[in-house]
Parts: structure tokens; C-alpha cells; sequence
């Protein structure tokens, strides 16, 4: 092996000897493995993944998994502008409308035919297999405390519609946007009459990530090396796993769209395309706060450089039209949930004055943290190589600077959140917010090797 190319390999190889490690050491678990579930995944992933190449060359993207991300988010844009028409339409109906809408787009785009044909040939078998085998899958499984209400939101909204689930909310004005994506990923997988969790859904996302690591424009060591990283740290971790594909939490699918949008507004250089692509970027909005606060940041920042500043104002349309939906067919809601519950102006006083501060609860934070050791090990090789690329900030490209600023807003908003509006809270929860940005640290690393390896060879 070339220890100068290859040395990511020899630095993150605790993580990996770790996983193989507890690999062979469970090895009898796969006696209880579902392989109907395994292959509707296997199915759907294939099915999901033509999709996305039909609209990559309907439209010319750089690559299928933001085509993918286009296709799921488009449900949601349908949706919400139906609602200022008419706020009966069920949800099958907005899903069957916006399926139709792409199926007459590829063939007036003349996309190749063949595999087009594949598409419908596969998604009929993935149709067929999952209704002739529907009693082999588990129901409801993994749906834990902290899931259980995501549950909820997915049954009223296939059951009825997103308005109807809005307007019923268990919490008012908790925003729905995930449960919403993991209801189109259950119509697409099985259609049934009413909801219920089928693994299939959620773990498509492990199969989608993998793509998508597969698909960044680097050598083939560092994609092998990247997406054995991924998989050592969420297989051989039950909470990463539930967290991330094996639930319907909505950090997966949310980290898996803000990834490939994020990583695509650098990496996209027609500016026809940037613009869309800000656009589907500034629906976050509709996202947990969390992500809310990352994508203002971000579009706040971006406007600092020349070469992106025409291109925000197309970020923040999706924050006008959440507007105008809550002065219209929301108007009797409330938005905002987190938000609402904190005394900005206070709280900004608060930091400033040092008052009514629990700063130690950084420290309960940390040590929760640590009680993973391949995700602390992971978080301090990500911090010690922002420090030498800070050091050497003439390596740092845009996209660096833009990662790691993501990096360090959203573990510094976490810990001033939770020194002051929270910090009587549990401290379980920062962990989960920490890994909002599991596929942004991924990117990094990708990033920062390849940016290293280019100073070195």
C-alpha cells in the first residue's frame, strides 16, 4: 500500500478493525436477518436510482442523486401549491398527479426509452413483491419513544393529506416536512390503504448514501474508502442506524437532502442550473429548526461572494411562500414550534451578559458524546483536520470553508442553545442534533483528503 496516498486509510483504520471486529463477533445475528425486507430495499433503491438518472438527463444535472432529490422534494412542492386551489385532494392523488407530471415531462424530454422501460419494469416488480410478500416484512418496527409521533404524522397524512395532518397536528405547528418524505417513499414502496412503518422505506436511505459517496468526483481509493467509512460507523452502531435509515427520525432523510444540495450548489457551474438548485436548497425552511438556522446561514453567507450573490435570492423564495402559506390556507396555525417557545431577544441577553447560563452542560454534552467511540474518534480527527487546514488556509477551497462553517455553527448552536433556553433539558437529544450533519462530516473528510493528497503527491 502507498502509505502517501493512502494514509486516510491507516488514520481512520481503529474505526475499521472495530467494526470488522463486532462483525464476526455477531456474526449469528443474520440468522434473524429479514431478506424479504433486504430485497423490497434492493428493489426500490433500483427503481429510486433510474428515476433520478432520467431526470439527471432530462435536465442535464451533474449527477442522479440530486435527481433524486428533485423527485422527492417535487411531492412536496405539488402539494403545497394544490393546497392555495383546493385543500381536498387526498394524498394518493397529489402523488399519482406529480408521477404523471414526470412520466409525460421524460417523454416530451425523448429520454432513452430503454430505460425508461427498465424503470416501469422494475418499480411493477417492486410493486408485485412487496404486495405478494407484505406479511413477511415487520410492521412497526423500531418505532421508539422518541418516533413515535413521526408514526402519527405519516398515518394522517397518507390516510388523508398534508393539510389535513397540519391542521391536526399533536403538536402545533411542528413542521411535518420528513414525516411528509417518508410518506411518499412508503406510497412509492407499497401504496397501502393506511400506514404503518415497513423497513424498506427508511432503509433504502443506507443504499442512496452509498450512491451518492459513489458519485462525488474523486479517485477510487478515496470512494472506496469513503463509503467503507460510512458503513463501519452506522452498521456497527444500533443508535447511528436507528437514527439514520432504520427509523422514520427525521435525520436521515433531512441529512441525506441537505448533503446533496448543499454539496451541489459548489459543484454545479451552469448558472441555469443554480438557481434550481438554491431554490430546492431554501425549501429546508420547511425542515426542523436545526437545518432552518443552517440554511439561513449558509444563503447569508454565499451572499458574500460575488460569484453566488445573484444566485441567493432564489434561496429564500421557499421562506416567502412559507409565509404566504401561513397567512392562507395555514392561517389558523401557528409556525414555528421550536421558535415559538424561546424569548429571542432574552435569550441574546442572556449570552451577552453571562446570566442564567449552565455552561456545564457543554461538558454533559461531551460526555454523552463519548460514549461512542468510533463517532468521538471520527469527531476528533474532523476537528484536528479543521485546525491544519485553518493553519493552512491556502489549501481551503470554498466548499471547505462552507463545510467546515457547518460544522462549527451547528455544534456552536447546539451548545449555546442548550446553556440557555434548554439547559434544564435532557442532554441526550444534542447528540442527535450533533448528527444532523453526519453526511456533511463524511464530505469534509472527502474534501480534506483530497485536498491534502494534492498538496503531497
Amino acid at each position: 500500500m502507498n502509505i502517501k496516498v493512502n494514509w486516510y486509510f491507516i488514520l481512520f483504520s481503529p474505526v475499521f478493525f472495530n467494526f470488522i471486529y463486532n462483525l464476526i463477533k455477531n456474526i449469528s445475528a443474520f440468522q434473524k436477518f429479514n431478506f424479504y425486507s433486504l430485497i423490497s430495499t434492493i428493489l426500490g433503491f433500483t427503481s429510486i436510482v433510474l428515476i433520478g438518472y432520467l431526470i439527471k438527463v432530462s435536465f442535464k444535472l451533474n449527477n442522479i442523486s440530486l435527481g433524486i432529490v428533485i423527485y422527492l422534494l417535487s411531492f412536496f412542492i405539488t402539494d403545497i401549491f394544490t393546497l392555495f386551489i383546493t385543500t381536498n385532494i387526498s394524498f394518493k392523488h397529489s402523488f399519482l398527479i406529480t408521477n404523471i407530471f414526470w412520466f409525460v415531462l421524460f417523454l416530451v424530454r425523448r429520454v432513452n426509452f430503454r430505460v425508461l422501460f427498465l424503470f416501469c419494469l422494475n418499480f411493477i416488480i417492486l410493486r408485485i413483491f412487496n404486495h405478494n410478500f407484505i406479511n413477511k416484512f415487520e410492521i412497526n418496527s423500531n418505532i421508539e419513544v422518541d418516533s413515535w409521533y413521526y408514526l402519527e404524522f405519516c398515518k394522517q397524512i397518507i390516510n388523508n393529506n398534508y393539510f389535513y395532518s397540519m391542521n391536526n397536528n399533536l403538536f402545533a405547528g411542528y413542521t411535518q416536512f420528513s414525516s411528509y418524505l417518508h410518506s411518499v417513499m412508503f406510497e412509492y414502496f407499497f401504496s397501502l390503504n393506511s400506514y404503518v412503518y415497513l423497513k424498506p422505506t427508511t432503509n433504502v436511505l443506507f443504499f442512496l448514501t452509498c450512491y451518492f459517496l459513489f458519485e462525488l468526483k474523486i479517485d477510487k481509493n478515496q470512494k472506496l474508502f469513503i463509503i467503507f467509512l460510512y458503513s463501519s460507523l452506522v452498521l456497527n452502531s444500533d443508535w447511528l442506524s436507528f437514527l439514520l435509515f432504520d427509523s422514520i427520525m427525521s435525520e436521515g432523510i433531512l441529512n441525506y437532502i441537505f448533503a446533496i444540495l448543499l454539496f451541489n450548489l459548489f459543484d454545479e457551474k451552469r448558472p441555469e442550473h443554480l438557481k434550481y438548485i438554491y431554490l430546492f436548497f431554501g425549501l429546508l425552511v420547511f425542515s426542523k429548526q436545526f437545518y432552518i438556522s443552517l440554511v439561513l446561514i449558509n444563503l447569508v453567507f454565499l451572499f458574500i461572494f460575488k460569484d453566488s450573490r445573484k444566485f441567493v435570492k432564489y434561496g429564500f423564495i421557499a421562506f416567502l411562500l412559507k409565509q404566504i402559506m401561513y397567512l392562507s390556507y395555514f392561517s389558523n396555525l401557528e409556525k414555528d414550534h421550536h421558535i415559538r417557545q424561546i424569548d429571542i431577544i432574552d435569550t441574546v441577553l442572556d449570552l451577552l451578559l453571562f446570566r442564567d447560563l449552565n455552561p456545564n452542560n457543554m461538558f454533559g454534552i461531551l460526555n454523552n458524546l463519548f460514549i461512542d467511540k468510533p463517532l468521538t474518534y471520527l469527531l476528533l480527527i474532523i476537528f484536528a483536520l479543521i485546525f491544519y487546514l485553518l493553519l493552512n488556509r491556502g489549501l481551503i477551497s470554498k466548499i471547505l470553508y462552507f463545510l467546515i462553517g457547518n460544522i462549527i455553527s451547528n455544534f456552536l448552536l447546539i451548545f449555546l442553545l442548550y446553556i440557555s433556553v434548554w439547559r434544564n433539558m435532557e442532554l441526550e437529544s444534542p447528540i442527535r442534533f450533533i448528527l444532523n450533519l453526519f453526511l456533511i462530516f463524511l464530505l469534509f473528510i472527502t474534501n480534506s483528503v483530497q485536498t491534502i493528497n494534492s498538496k503531497t503527491n
